[in-house]
């Protein structure tokens, strides 16, 4: 477990998702997911149960190229990032993240923190030489952060998400690890 000082000063700490914080995850997701329009899931549309969610976990805690992490503030998980990793020889060395945080949060350091975590464990494991992502294309904030942490946009996925009739694309978007 790593502490880190936001930019507010409150301690954040950043660890591995356990099986224990199953229940938590559903809850932060089902929450999460009605403040913001970028994720894949709406308000209460996070479909996993408890027992699900600590089936992903462990297969999360399980392969060498997959990482769950989640930040915690007063004991409360407020941002979660997931790496996942191919299982397939020829493509183990790269994968896709996706990060989210409470709105409460939003702007204090979480992402970043998360991020740079993500990227020095990868520096560190020496098996992931590449870090992929999606963002949707008027997640400004999002993609500045990605470009601030070296990710290069590396192409367009048409009309990947709708919301409200209206259709968004998703810049794709990938930084190499020494």
């Amino acid at each position: 477990m790593n502490v880190y000082k936001l930019k507010d000063g409150t301690e954040c700490f950043i660890r591995r998702a356990t099986l224990r914080d199953a229940a938590e995850i559903v809850r932060y997701s089902n929450v999460v997911g009605g403040e913001s329009d970028f994720l894949s899931y709406g308000n209460n549309e996070f479909s996993y149960t408890i027992e699900q969610e600590r089936q992903v976990i462990k297969d999360y805690t399980e392969v060498k190229n997959r990482l769950f992490l989640v930040a915690v503030i007063d004991g409360s998980i407020c941002g979660t990032l997931t790496f996942w990793g191919n299982n397939r020889k020829r493509l183990e060395h790269w994968g896709e993240f996706g990060v989210s945080v409470i709105k409460k949060y939003w702007g204090k350091g979480i992402g970043t923190t998360l991020l740079d975590t993500l990227i020095k464990w990868a520096e560190a494991g020496k098996i992931i030489k590449k870090v992929d992502l999606m963002v949707r294309e008027d997640n400004y904030p999002a993609i500045a952060l990605y470009k601030k942490m070296g990710f290069q946009i590396e192409g367009r996925i048409r009309r990947a998400m709708i919301i409200g009739g209206k259709y968004y694309d998703f810049l794709y978007m990938g930084r190499l690890v020494d």
